[in-house]
């Protein structure tokens, strides 16, 4: 190859070909690890018993940040992610997850034998508690596992369209 003014431009107008391809990899590795993410947690709900509420749990992603995101304000779901109250902390109810993120299972520390809550009919039920099941949480894991390979997949799909 021979050094001049037109071999320099080429070579400059490649780089920033290049640069434009993982910029735009990158991104839809992101978009593809939300799309993932969210699909997985939809699969834990179901596979939970909470396939009636994953009409609340949603997600986005934001093109200026590159940043994805999936979430519910959804009640049932959250005290399902977490878990309520049962047990005390010699046992794995959380293996540190709710700790790590600011919240604090079974408080009392004692493993409380039970309480009644307020129903919407005006009664009251009982309950022992569940135990935490963790659907966004382990959804989470699978998704941060796979991501090396759709960040691969995603940069070679676009870096291979300039080559």
């Amino acid at each position: 190859m021979e050094l001049s003014l037109k071999s320099i431009t080429e070579t400059i107008q490649k780089l920033e070909d290049y640069i434009k391809a993982i910029n735009k990899g990158t991104d839809n590795a992101v978009k593809k690890a939300t799309e993932t993410l969210y699909k997985k947690v939809i699969d834990k709900c179901n596979e939970g018993n909470l396939s009636r509420f994953t009409g609340s749990i949603q997600t986005s992603y934001d093109e200026t940040k590159n940043e994805g995101r999936v979430w519910t304000n959804d009640l049932v779901i959250i005290i399902n992610e977490f878990g309520s109250g049962i047990g005390g902390p010699s046992r794995e109810l959380d293996r540190g997850y709710a700790s790590k993120h600011g919240y604090q299972i079974d408080m009392s520390g004692k493993g409380e034998t039970g309480w009644a809550y307020p129903k919407q009919d005006g009664t009251y039920g009982w309950t022992h508690g569940i135990k935490s099941k963790k659907m966004f949480y382990e959804a989470y894991e699978e998704v941060k596992k796979e991501y090396g390979k759709i960040v691969n997949i995603s940069l070679d799909g676009e870096i291979g369209k300039i080559y």
